[in-house]
């Protein structure tokens, strides 16, 4: 079973470190190593956690700290500034590995590159704000293309209202029936492009044979 298991942590991609009662470092698996390019042979039974370099100024150093005085585990999401070119972010889970007695005699740290996720997530807040502010944008704009097109259209069908007098259509009866078909287009063509406006902007425009808009 301890065979299986030594296999097992040496062959996960996590980095994990075991850490004394005291912090000193007594463990540390090829992804830890690799991770934060150190060697075996300068860190372990000599190192104390504290004065791990890569750790040094992070919360995840404070967080180990409170873990070794106060027997507290911690899981979190830091940063780490491995190298000039962009942070990596990882997740860092310290739990407490206790004897037969009360006290922990030893502290186990996992950690897992979650750069990819964050950036990820980064991308979709992004996205998500862009989006916002489209919708804003097509928002002002249709509120004031509402404002702008209703009020010469109200007028419009208004006076075509008027020219429903008996006499005038008798006299330019074809005329008024194309006036009166182009308002009603019209209308109908306003109606269809305010329909993507926030409810609270929209216009009905109600077309009948009385010509008429709301």
């Amino acid at each position: 079973m301890n065979n299986r298991l030594a296999v097992t942590i040496n062959n996960i991609p996590l980095a994990i470190l075991n850490l004394d009662r005291y912090g000193y470092i007594t463990a540390a698996n090829p992804a830890f190593l690799k991770t934060f390019d150190t060697n075996a042979a300068d860190i372990i039974n000599k190192l104390n956690i504290k004065d791990f370099k890569p750790f040094q100024g992070t919360e995840l150093s404070s967080k180990i700290e409170v873990m070794i005085d106060e027997k507290v585990p911690f899981d979190i999401e830091s940063p780490f500034l491995l190298n000039k070119d962009k942070d990596i972010f990882f997740r860092c889970r310290g739990t407490l590995i206790a004897s037969q007695g009360r006290d922990a005699h030893s502290f186990l740290l996992i950690i897992g590159d979650v750069s990819k996720r964050k950036m990820k997530e980064h991308e979709l807040i992004k996205a998500l704000e862009k989006a916002e502010e489209s919708d804003k944008l097509k928002t002002a704009f249709l509120t004031s293309m509402s404002h702008e097109i209703r009020t010469p259209m109200n007028h419009i069908i208004g006076f075509v209202d008027f020219l429903r007098d008996p006499d005038l259509i008798q006299k330019s009866g074809k005329s008024i029936r194309r006036l009166c078909l182009i308002a009603v287009r019209c209308c109908y063509d306003l109606s269809m492009i305010l329909l993507i406006s926030p409810k609270s902007n929209r216009v009905r425009c109600v077309c009948t044979n009385q010509f008429y808009a709301q």
